[in-house]
């Protein structure tokens, strides 16, 4: 099935992947990774970004090349590593940044469709039944 096209919802988080073709390495070494990290707090600084990663979420690592937005206090990292770290949750995460689709429930789903004018909730996949 295709991917729609992508979401971007003003002021909500936009989670975003990087990974190599069939998840291969996508730096050489620690100076290209750092390297890359600096050309990104370039262009999150001329844009205006508010950009974090999950080693600053989950395990209070800081990154010192890019400032980080803090979107989360310090009681709540625990509670967010738990639920990103529980694989039935990672698993929908994952199906949700490979079909471009939000990750939510039907309720927040809803909510979007409202916002953005345009349907979001998977349909069910195939050739539409000819009817009789």
């Amino acid at each position: 099935m295709p991917r729609i096209a992508r979401v971007v919802v003003p002021q909500y988080p936009h989670h975003i992947t990087q990974r190599g073709t069939n998840r291969s390495e996508i730096f050489i070494d620690t100076d290209d990774h750092l390297y890359f990290l600096t050309l990104l707090g370039e262009w999150i600084k001329k844009l205006k970004w508010r950009w974090s990663s999950a080693q600053e979420h989950i395990h209070g690592r800081t990154d010192n090349t890019i400032t980080l937005h803090k979107w989360l206090r310090d009681e709540e990292r625990e509670e967010y590593a738990k639920i990103i770290l529980e694989a039935t949750l990672q698993e929908k995460i994952r199906k949700a940044t490979s079909t471009g689709r939000p990750f939510g429930g039907t309720k927040f789903l809803d909510k979007l469709e409202v916002m953005l004018h345009r349907n979001l909730q998977p349909k069910q996949g195939g050739r539409p039944r000819k009817k009789k």
